[in-house]
């Protein structure tokens, strides 16, 4: 199995390599007005327009200053999820790494994004679940789409 691994606040996570269409550097966004606080807002990528996740507040960190100009990541990641694509602000893209799936370790329960653990040499890289973050990513926009219809 191939992960992309990438940093954010100094911890390590990684997802399968074939689920990521791209990975560019920093990009302009437009913000979006009542959304969810982990959406940044939206993108245009070579006339694709796709929605930017601001990766840490969405897997629930301290970081509160996502809705800044200012605000600081270094690379973006475009997920695919069946037609589907998403990008992911994160600090930094570490490296592309070929892994053996049996050394994964099962994550506790503490964080139900992540599903398993997996350790390169000092470092553990947390396995993001894009199933499960994908849900989450939609179930609270569907509920603000029907709040805002009723």
């Amino acid at each position: 199995m191939q992960l992309v691994i990438f940093s954010l606040q100094d911890k390590c996570y990684g997802i399968p390599s074939e689920v990521v269409e791209e990975i560019t550097g920093a990009v302009e966004w437009t913000k979006v007005p009542q959304t969810p606080d982990w959406i940044m807002g939206l993108i245009n990528l070579r006339g694709n327009v796709i929605s930017l996740i601001h990766l840490e507040n969405f897997l629930n960190f301290d970081r509160k200053d996502i809705r800044q100009e200012n605000i600081c990541y270094n690379n973006t990641v475009i997920i695919k999820n069946g037609k589907e694509k998403t990008a992911f602000a994160v600090d930094k893209v570490q490296e592309v790494i070929d892994i053996d799936e049996s050394l994964i370790q099962l994550a506790g329960e503490s964080n139900s994004f992540i599903q398993g653990i997996y350790s390169q040499k000092d470092t553990a890289i947390s396995l993001i679940s894009l199933s499960m973050l994908f849900q989450r990513m939609r179930d609270p926009l569907e509920s603000s789409f029907i709040a805002t219809r009723n």
